[in-house]
């Protein structure tokens, strides 16, 4: 089942380790995006860490990260890739 950006991202939240959206996927503790972009992850350290160096990639793109860094711990501007 596909969900919406929001519902994955709320899923990721609450501990999911897999989900698929459009063109983001929860893959164990990260949240992907188009298959290599690396949007977000979470440690039992620092909670949920949004990757803002991937905004103004794209317009759908700055909209994945404005809507993580909502539910985000820890802004980085890194731009990890798998």
């Amino acid at each position: 089942m596909t969900l919406t950006n929001r519902q994955l991202v709320i899923n990721f939240t609450k501990g999911h380790q897999t989900g698929k959206s459009n063109n983001m996927e929860i893959l164990d503790d990260k949240i992907i995006g188009y298959g290599h972009a690396i949007y977000a992850d979470f440690s039992n350290k620092n909670g949920i860490t949004a990757f803002a160096g991937w905004y103004g990639h794209s317009q759908s793109t700055t909209k994945h990260i404005n809507l993580i860094i909502d539910y985000s711990n820890t802004i980085s501007s890194l731009k990890p890739e798998l």
